[in-house]
């Protein structure tokens, strides 16, 4: 079994679902941190676009490093406000076209690449 498709196929489902998800969260909560030292609906959501940049420089590193060394990934401390500072709805389309641009890349590589 190819799981290749499906991985790329469950890749580009996701924005969709989370979208679908996510304004069903009235504007009111989108900041709403329900535990303390947690983050709110909208962090996690800017974090999630900050790990698919960090996905897509890890595929150049492999697309151009023969034994890339891949760095530790930090997402930013609770007290860092640029997670808060950002639109919800902005945020929503800015991951899902990130995604889309990593489903694009993915569907370029050869079979040999996934071995």
């Amino acid at each position: 079994m190819n799981t290749t498709p499906t991985l790329i196929s469950l890749l580009r489902q996701t924005p969709a679902v989370l979208q679908h998800l996510l304004v069903q969260i009235p504007a009111d909560r989108h900041d709403t941190r329900r535990v303390e030292n947690q983050w709110s609906v909208k962090e996690w959501l800017c974090h999630l676009i900050d790990a698919q940049d960090v996905l897509l420089g890890r595929f150049t590193q492999f697309e151009k490093e023969e034994d890339p060394l891949i760095a530790d990934y930090e997402p930013p401390p609770q007290s860092d406000t640029r997670y808060r500072d950002r639109d919800f709805a902005a945020a929503i389309v800015q991951f899902s076209n990130l995604r889309a641009g990593t489903i694009g890349r993915l569907q370029n590589y050869d079979e040999s690449y996934w071995t």
